[in-house]
């Protein structure tokens, strides 16, 4: 044996070392771990948080489309759009029992009276829907107004005549990428996270 390893100072010494190396991996690597787990958690956290707040934007622009489709005027149109002008909505439109525009009112004040939209599928689901209901549909490039060639959710009702038969439908763009922008990236800030 030589003379330091007779020495209980320098064992205990280089014991101390070792263990202080091991835990100090140890921790390390389950500290990281932990941060890993806490980020991901955030992410979530506001991922939840921005889908309640759309699904809620979603269901509070539906419950009003159902009230103006009592009296879908050019006047209650543009005052539609005023009210909403802050939000996400870029337009509005009326259309005829054949799908063509009649009445319009967007952000930009653009009018696409006569634009056909009986193709889509919002105008098809609004042929057999029921007073009162709206449904919210996938996103689509917008043909018309102050969205078009962007990516739209529209939002529907059907317009019917006081015996329930279908007049046209009433329908909101919102632009897709605002939607994400004011409430996905917004919760993202409120937890820190880039």
């Amino acid at each position: 044996m030589t003379k330091y390893t007779k020495n209980p100072f320098v064992i205990s010494s280089l014991f101390l070392i070792f263990s202080v190396i091991f835990l100090f991996i140890f921790f390390n690597k389950t500290s990281r771990n932990s941060l890993i787990e806490q980020i991901q958690h955030r992410q979530q956290m506001a991922v939840r948080a921005g889908a309640n707040s759309i699904e809620s934007f979603l269901s509070l622009i539906g419950n009003n489309l159902v009230i103006l489709s009592n009296n879908p005027n050019q006047e209650n149109l543009d005052q539609f759009i005023k009210l909403w002008s802050k939000s996400d909505v870029t337009g509005i439109i009326v259309t005829d029992r054949q799908g063509v525009v009649i009445r319009i009112s967007n952000t930009l004040g653009i009018k696409d009276l006569g634009s056909d939209i009986s193709s889509r599928d919002y105008f098809d689901w609004s042929k057999t829907a029921k007073r009162g209901e709206y449904r919210v549909f996938p996103p689509v490039v917008s043909k018309i107004g102050a969205s078009k060639g962007n990516y739209i959710f529209p939002v529907a009702v059907p317009l019917l005549d006081s015996n329930g038969k279908f007049n046209g439908s009433l329908v909101v763009s919102i632009l897709l990428s605002d939607l994400a922008n004011v409430y996905i990236n917004n919760f993202k800030s409120l937890f820190n996270y880039q």
